[in-house]
């Protein structure tokens, strides 16, 4: 599949994937992919680790919190699903 976060990302190798994680992560950038290797090791793809925390948790987290600032009772569940794209 290709990098839902960056296209550019389409053919990248792991030294790619890492550069661009470090704009975000900065030193903790080894850390993170090693978390999220740890998290899901059935995802092989160098892209997939660039697009699991990055692209999936942010609108999960704004929207939770935009619910529970309302007074609402919010629940959010880790769930993890692979989206095949042809």
């Amino acid at each position: 599949m290709n990098s839902l976060r960056n296209p550019a990302l389409q053919t990248g190798d792991a030294a790619a994937v890492k550069e661009f994680l470090q704009k975000q992560w900065g030193d903790k950038t080894d850390a993170y992919i090693a978390a999220v290797k740890k998290s899901y090791p059935n995802d092989t793809k160098a892209n997939d680790v660039a697009d699991i925390d990055g692209f999936f948790r942010p609108g999960t987290v704004q929207q939770s919190n935009a619910r529970a600032g309302a007074g609402n009772a919010t629940y959010v569940y880790p769930v993890y699903v692979a989206i095949a794209c042809s």
